[in-house]
């Protein structure tokens, strides 16, 4: 999750075009101009993670990425979950990266490609083809999970004590890829504003 504020410099900018507008209206005008500018970082959010830094398989990422405006600190916090509370668990993660290792099991069943579709989506889980006939082998300092599928035998799962996962940044890449436009965004709603 990012929080979107104004430096000194941009509020100032604002401010001095906001001192020219009528006072009850100033509130309202600079709740809408937050709101637009938060909704394009927002998008533009969506498709960085569906473009550039991800590779989605199910969409919940993005589907979870969501604005909010506090009006009391005329502020914007995006970020996955941040108006409903539906927030992917994999969100912080996939932003700052980390060690992911497992919480109830002994092992990481990482899905090998003949246990994924196209799109990356996981076929079976470790417990469907354990329980179909599956069997653990070693093979190199490797521990793999194989499927037995009639004569064939495949390799379906690694298993892995942890994970390292890279950062990538989706967040704070966006959020300064897109700044300047949203706080061009501002200003013409200010303007718009000072028109009226």
């Amino acid at each position: 999750m990012i929080e979107v504020k104004l430096d000194q410099n941009e509020l100032k900018a604002l401010m001095s075009k906001l001192d020219r507008i009528n006072v009850s209206k100033r509130p309202p005008l600079l709740v809408d101009a937050l709101r637009q500018a938060s909704l394009i970082i927002e998008q533009k959010m969506k498709l960085e993670v569906t473009e550039k830094s991800l590779n989605v398989r199910s969409g919940r990422l993005r589907s979870s990425l969501e604005s909010k405006v506090n009006r009391e600190t005329m502020s914007a916090v995006i970020g996955s979950g941040v108006r409903t509370g539906a927030r992917a668990p994999y969100a912080n993660i996939q932003e700052t990266g980390g060690t992911i290792v497992p919480k109830k099991a002994k092992w990481l069943t990482i899905p090998l490609d003949a246990n994924k579709t196209a799109r990356g989506v996981m076929r079976f889980n470790a417990s469907d083809v354990i329980e179909s006939g599956g069997f653990f082998r070693e093979v190199n300092g490797n521990l793999f999970l194989f499927a037995k599928q009639g004569k064939a035998i495949t390799p379906m799962f690694i298993l892995k004590k942890q994970v390292q996962l890279k950062p990538s940044h989706y967040l704070s890449n966006t959020e300064r890829a897109t700044r300047v436009i949203a706080l061009q965004k501002m200003n013409e709603i200010v303007e718009r504003g000072l028109s009226k």
